[in-house]
């Protein structure tokens, strides 16, 4: 039986190839290896940076002849018989014992420890944790490319595939060519400016193309989430779907739209609505669940509602998805960074800034993880800063501040301010929104003449110079807008 370890560092060591050895060196952990062979690991790393090369058995054994334990560790070392493997395949046998040995260390210790006192959702949520704690120390994640390897020119089908449009601003898919996968794009918000209504309008966009945009929901609960995006897709006011108040023509476009989800559903519809009196929304209560029982969907619309979500739950579900998905599988949003949580993390604040700054670099790794682009609202202070969250547009490659601008009339605009952004300066943009249906019109990029114009007032009043009064007209009124909206919408 041979050693793994001892046959990985007398491959190494006796190899006459100093850089390829080298080279393989770099791969290995300190993790790797136990006991005396640890010592040696260290005493190599130590001769690198003293000599700028790799060691002999013979190199080290002079340097350590004073350090009996290494001395003696060397001279097994020595003694040792190498099967008839390449330097690879040992590498690659040492690396599976390091897994195994430390799976079974994490089970222990993060699993069986105290497996009794956990309920279902515990130990799932323990379990799915040790997957993403094993695969962070065993992953090498870092490569060497040379320019022989990298493109610069792309076929037009791999660009469409790799820049995904979000539907929001025409404007700013022609400039900034939407969002790449593996991407990240964090929405900063104040209450009321619209961060989850964006991100609604998001996963709409991505579903009339036939693409999957799970949206993760801490604060709302699914059913208030779908009803949000039926009343933007049927153009209806989201207030009269939430109070059961819809009627006449736009109750049958909410109905239409509603069926239309589902192959054969328009059909459905027509037969419950011809010669039928369908006066308010209970009348289309059978309608809905012939639907559902007997149709299917033509395009998946996923909302995961957690309360308490954690970023091990973004990487389950989204890794189911991608496996039924594939390339279909676009974006993820999650509504909002702020509140999703680490794993195994209870003693801590959710709103302690390293917290967010390692959530919000983990849901960055996660969509590279899955070659799929991210969209997450944050908080933000009435003067543009993050709250709480010192950093966490470090890992970002996009960060945009939002500001909505409402008339009394429910028409307006939503900016989109970016304050980081990919191989461009900084742009704004200010996509049209009708308030009462919460829909966005990509097509409209407004200026700030037609906001006033409209007689909108941003929630957050804009400076037009230095010095000047900001930009708000005086109101008749402060009672709230009847536009659909609520504290959780936004």
């Amino acid at each position: 039986m041979f050693n793994v370890q001892a046959t990985v560092l007398k491959m190494l060591l006796s190899s006459d190839n100093k850089q390829v050895a080298l080279e393989a060196f770099s791969k290995l952990r300190r993790d790797h290896f136990s006991d005396a062979f640890t010592s040696i690991y260290h005493s190599v790393q130590t001769y690198y940076k003293k000599h700028n090369t790799m060691p002999s058995i013979d190199a080290l054994m002079l340097e350590s002849n004073r350090n009996a334990r290494l001395s003696q560790a060397l001279t097994v070392l020595a003694n040792t018989q190498v099967p008839d493997v390449d330097m690879a395949h040992a590498i690659s046998v040492l690396e599976a014992e390091y897994t195994q040995d430390l799976f079974l260390q994490l089970l222990e210790t993060d699993v069986l420890q105290d497996i009794t006192m956990l309920d279902q959702g515990e130990l799932l949520e323990r379990v799915a944790a040790l997957h993403m704690k094993l695969e962070d120390r065993v992953t090498s994640t870092g490569k060497v490319f040379n320019a022989d390897s990298m493109r610069v020119f792309q076929r037009e089908e791999d660009t469409k595939l790799n820049l995904i449009s979000l539907g929001i601003s025409n404007e700013f898919d022609a400039q900034i060519g939407g969002i790449a996968r593996s991407e990240t794009l964090l929405l900063g918000g104040w209450r009321g400016t619209g961060k989850s209504i964006l991100c609604s309008n998001i996963q709409i966009g991505q579903y009339y193309n036939n693409d999957i945009a799970p949206y993760f929901t801490v604060e709302m609960p699914e059913n208030e989430v779908f009803r949000r995006n039926l009343a933007i897709m049927a153009k209806v006011p989201a207030l009269k779907i939430r109070n059961s108040t819809l009627e006449g023509v736009e109750l049958h476009r909410l109905a239409r739209t509603r069926a239309k989800m589902f192959n054969g559903g328009e059909e459905l519809y027509g037969k419950y609505s011809n010669g039928n009196t369908m006066s308010k929304m209970s009348d289309f209560y059978d309608m809905e669940s012939e639907l559902m029982e007997r149709f299917e969907l033509h395009t998946p619309m996923i909302i995961v509602y957690d309360p308490e979500l954690t970023i091990t739950t973004v990487d389950v579900e989204l890794n189911k998805l991608s496996a039924k998905y594939g390339d279909r599988l676009t974006l993820a949003i999650v509504d909002y960074i702020n509140q999703v949580k680490l794993a195994g993390s209870e003693g801590i604040s959710q709103y302690d800034w390293k917290e967010q700054m390692v959530v919000s670099k983990s849901f960055k790794g996660i969509c590279q993880k899955y070659d799929i682009g991210g969209i997450t609202p944050y908080q933000i202070d009435k003067d543009g800063n993050a709250r709480m969250a010192q950093g966490i547009l470090d890992s970002a490659d996009m960060a945009a501040n939002l500001n909505a601008a409402k008339a009394d009339n429910g028409k307006g605009g939503i900016l989109l301010d970016f304050v980081k952004t990919r191989n461009s300066g900084a742009v704004k943009f200010i996509p049209a929104m009708d308030w009462n249906t919460l829909q966005i019109d990509p097509t409209v990029d407004l200026k700030l003449t037609d906001i006033a114009e409209m007689q909108a007032d941003f929630v957050i009043p804009l400076e037009k110079e230095k010095g000047e009064k900001p930009m708000r007209r005086a109101k008749k009124e402060d009672t709230p807008k009847q536009d659909g909206e609520k504290t959780a919408d936004i």
